[in-house]
């Protein structure tokens, strides 16, 4: 953020800056805010009867939500041997990668013991350095979900409770769902990037309680629907952006029912070509109506984006359900509080701070990541479910006041981590998040690559890894491989024989299959067949998406200076609230 951004919130929100700062990364300069300080008194933890201030950031925001996505692949699945079983699985880590993996079925089982790699902790070497080797002689899962809870979903990351789905990331409580990012509480969906409770959606972005909503972003409430842009409570409509309570609407124009229906036998009939021109004459068409400055819904002294129901958070993007929050993103579930610094998930967490990957139940956690669920008082872990006063730990379960996987008494504990705790102070250690050299993924295997992307030599000059190809993927000698120009145009013409044929992506060349409930709904729906491999999907769908990052800038309507997730060189026309809601709603 620029530091006029800065400025503008201090103003709007009434909270002076008590200090600028210099990101040791970036070089770029960001504010502490008073309410920055109050929340690092709030989260200073006690350990042994002693406080130990939490000091101001050493990063930027920007940086300090990077930091916390390197560490995390969600959405790329790979095949290795387990291990343990020398059983071939699938794994969120490449063959290539040091880490030793197991099966799920031997992670959650008693024929491994974390406790084995215990280790004191060396006073001569960084702390980094120890945690960083327990790191890597820790077997962890190959795919981060709880596979207890999953049904025929074996091809799914950071995902729980779905059933019969493939493909999924970032996913909870889904069934029969295919190449979705982000979704939770759905159900025959395909191709969506951030939907919650809907049904029957495809390659939908940011859509609240949908049904047979296609090619839709952020709508709320809408069904039976086509191309639907910022629309609430619509049904039976195409090509339509900014309508509420609206039917039998296309390009925003009223049509009855039977003009309507026709509309869609002439356009909407399973055919490639048409449904291209369609679209292309929807993308020229919103770009003639206004967008919202920032997304909120319930936002009481919020500042960010796609935010809902949120109390006094400053700065976030991607949140739901949060009260007194600093600087988090991709929170997106129930009764969350007391946070700063925090990125990805959250079911009822409360004082988490510099963290990643934080899953239900969690209170106390600091500088860790993938802290899973019923956790307290956590320092410096990973891969940790149901614990409690771990520092340095990594993949327990069901474990008390251990230090580097070795058990300790409690008053051993606190006496050994205020000794740790004055070396890391020591070697500047204290408070920072794991370094990058922690992660064993490429960057552009993560989510930061794609909110904060890096070319080839920018990656490098930050001394990041890099994987500049996909492992090459073999077709099997039965199968026929066919490109996308010999697929016929209308699904109609496309026969359950394509289930057994390799399809060659259009713009990367990349085989891709079909599944068949894939295929099923795609007939039912009169939709074309995909021409391009499913990752190629995702980043359409993320494109979408406006960035993650706010900008000074006017209204296009009433010129009053406003936030806005669009900069002014952006091909939207962008109106403050107060002129959208105009518009919206008269």
């Amino acid at each position: 953020m620029q530091k006029a951004v800065y400025e503008f919130i201090s103003k709007q929100t009434n909270d002076p800056i008590v200090e600028w700062k210099i990101c040791k990364v970036s070089g770029k300069s960001f504010a502490i805010f008073q309410s920055d300080l109050e929340m690092l008194d709030r989260l200073s933890p006690v350990i042994g009867g002693k406080k130990y201030p939490l000091p101001v950031p050493t990063l930027c925001p920007e940086e300090r939500q990077r930091t916390k996505m390197w560490f995390d692949n969600i959405t790329n699945l790979y095949k290795r041997k387990c291990d343990f079983t020398g059983n071939m699985v699938v794994s969120r880590y490449s063959p290539d990668k040091p880490m030793k993996i197991y099966e799920q079925k031997i992670w959650w089982s008693d024929q491994r013991n974390p406790m084995d790699h215990g280790r004191d902790f060396d006073p001569n070497q960084s702390f980094f350095a120890q945690i960083k080797q327990l790191y890597y002689n820790v077997p962890t899962y190959s795919v981060t979900s709880n596979f207890l809870l999953n049904q025929n979903s074996e091809y799914t990351n950071y995902a729980g409770s779905n059933k019969n789905c493939y493909f999924l990331f970032g996913a909870d409580y889904n069934e029969d769902c295919y190449y979705d990012i982000l979704i939770k509480w759905c159900k025959n969906c395909i191709n969506n990037f951030s939907i919650t409770n809907s049904q029957q959606c495809y390659q939908c972005t940011d859509v609240y309680n949908g049904f047979a909503l296609f090619f839709s972003r952020n709508c709320r409430d809408c069904q039976n629907s086509w191309f639907l842009e910022n629309c609430f409570n619509c049904e039976f409509c195409i090509a339509c952006k900014n309508l509420v309570n609206q039917k039998y609407c296309i390009f925003n124009k009223q049509y009855s029912r039977e003009e309507y229906e026709k509309f869609v036998q002439d356009n909407l009939n399973g055919s490639m070509q048409k449904l291209t021109a369609l679209k292309n004459k929807f993308d020229a068409f919103i770009l003639t109506l206004p967008n919202k400055a920032l997304i909120t819904y319930h936002a009481e002294r919020s500042i960010g984006n796609f935010l809902s129901n949120t109390k006094n958070l400053v700065v976030g993007f991607d949140v739901q359900d949060m009260e007194n929050g600093r600087y988090c993103y991709q929170i997106n579930s129930w009764t969350n509080k007391n946070c700063m610094d925090v990125n990805s998930f959250g079911i009822n967490m409360e004082k988490i701070y510099n963290s990643g990957s934080i899953g239900y139940n969690a209170y106390n956690i600091r500088c860790s990541n993938q802290v899973n669920e019923n956790c307290s008082d956590i320092f410096y872990s990973s891969d940790i479910f149901s614990c409690k006063n771990l520092f340095g730990c990594v993949g327990l379960r069901n474990k008390e006041y251990c230090i580097f996987n070795k058990q300790y008494t409690r008053n051993e504990y606190e006496k050994e981590i205020i000794r740790i705790i004055g070396k890391m102070q020591e070697a500047g250690e204290w408070w920072e998040f794991f370094p990058i050299t922690f992660s064993s993924f490429a960057y552009n295997e993560t989510f930061a690559n794609n909110y904060f992307p890096l070319k080839k030599e920018e990656a490098i000059a930050r001394w990041l890894s890099r994987m500049d190809a996909k492992p090459e993927i073999n077709i099997p000698k039965n199968m026929q491989s066919i490109a996308v120009w010999q697929l016929p145009d209308n699904i109609k013409d496309v026969g359950e024989d394509i289930l057994d044929k390799i399809i060659l992506c259009e713009k990367t060349w990349r085989p891709f299959r079909l599944q068949k409930g894939e295929y099923e709904f795609y007939k039912k729906y009169l939709l074309p067949i995909p021409r391009v491999h499913p990752d190629v999907r995702f980043q359409e769908r993320f494109e979408e998406r406006p960035e993650r990052n706010l900008y000074l800038r006017t209204c296009d309507k009433c010129w009053i200076e406003m936030l806005s997730v669009y900069s002014k060189e952006s091909k939207f026309k962008v109106y403050c609230e107060s002129c959208y809601n105009k518009e919206m709603y008269g």
